[in-house]
């Protein structure tokens, strides 16, 4: 068991080995199926062994930030803009409605009949 077990399962940050929704880790058998479905010869002991040493040797700082979604929040600023004709836009800001319209204005084209 080596610590490239975990990179190739997909464990490679703390958040990883953390709940989606709710402040904690994910329990050693949740980490023991992840392991096995990639590399299935390592034995659940020793994934445990290693899953346990990870916790323990993580400062206890992180273990807080990371589990309990504590992050310091700044202020996002889009740099992505688009032009419809001379008028430039914000991506971030625009709503599904304003896409639409645009769509609507830009691409559809009335049918040619015959």
């Amino acid at each position: 068991m080596k610590w490239s077990h975990f990179i190739q399962a997909g464990i490679t940050h703390i958040n990883d080995i953390c709940y989606e929704v709710i402040p904690g880790f994910l329990p050693e058998s949740c980490i023991v199926k992840i392991i096995q479905e990639q590399i299935s010869e390592i034995s659940s002991r020793d994934i445990r062994k290693y899953y346990n040493k990870l916790l323990s040797i993580m400062p206890e700082n992180w273990k807080h930030i990371d589990c309990n979604n504590v992050y310091e929040k700044g202020e996002y600023v889009s740099n992505f803009f688009f032009y419809v004709e001379i008028q430039k836009f914000d991506f971030s800001l625009c709503t599904t409605k304003m896409f639409y319209k645009m769509l609507i204005q830009k691409l559809f084209q009335p049918p040619v009949s015959n």
